[in-house]
C-alpha cells in the first residue's frame, strides 16, 4: 500500500505587482441570484397581465402598497419588486466585491467600492429627497 501524501495548499493569486487578487465568487453569486429574481417577478407579473388579473396601482416608494399588490397577485405589484430587484443587485453585488478584496488584504479596492456605495447612497437621498 502507498501512503497518501497531502496536496499542498493553492498559493492565493496576485497580480505582476504582487497584490492578492480578490476572488470573485461572491460578486457573481449576487448578481446571479439578483438577475433570476427580477426576471421571476417580470415573467410573473406579463402572465398575471396576460391571465387578466387586475393591473393595480400606487406609487413605488410605498412599500406597503406593492407588497399588499403583489400578495393581491396584481401585475404592477411583481412589476415593482421586479423593478427593485434590478436596483438592488448592482448595490448588493458591490457590498459582496468590497467584502472580497477586504478578505483579500486589497484594502484600496474595498475602500473605492465602499465610496462607490457612498455616491449611490447620496444620490438616492438626493432623489428622494427633490420629490
Amino acid at each position: 500500500m502507498s501512503a497518501v501524501t497531502p496536496t499542498p495548499p493553492i498559493p492565493p493569486r496576485v497580480d505582476p505587482a504582487g497584490r492578492p487578487i480578490a476572488a470573485s465568487r461572491g460578486t457573481r453569486a449576487v448578481l446571479a441570484v439578483g438577475t433570476a429574481v427580477s426576471v421571476t417577478c417580470f415573467v410573473l407579473a406579463l402572465v398575471l397581465e396576460f391571465l387578466g388579473r387586475p393591473t393595480g396601482g400606487g406609487s413605488a416608494t410605498d412599500l406597503g402598497a406593492v407588497l399588499r399588490s403583489a400578495s393581491a397577485l396584481e401585475a404592477w405589484g411583481w412589476a415593482t419588486l421586479g423593478t427593485y430587484a434590478v436596483i438592488m443587485s448592482p448595490v448588493a453585488a458591490i457590498m459582496a466585491t468590497a467584502l472580497e478584496y477586504l478578505r483579500a488584504g486589497d484594502r484600496r479596492t474595498a475602500w473605492t467600492a465602499a465610496g462607490v456605495l457612498v455616491v449611490l447612497a447620496v444620490s438616492l437621498g438626493v432623489s428622494l429627497l427633490s420629490r
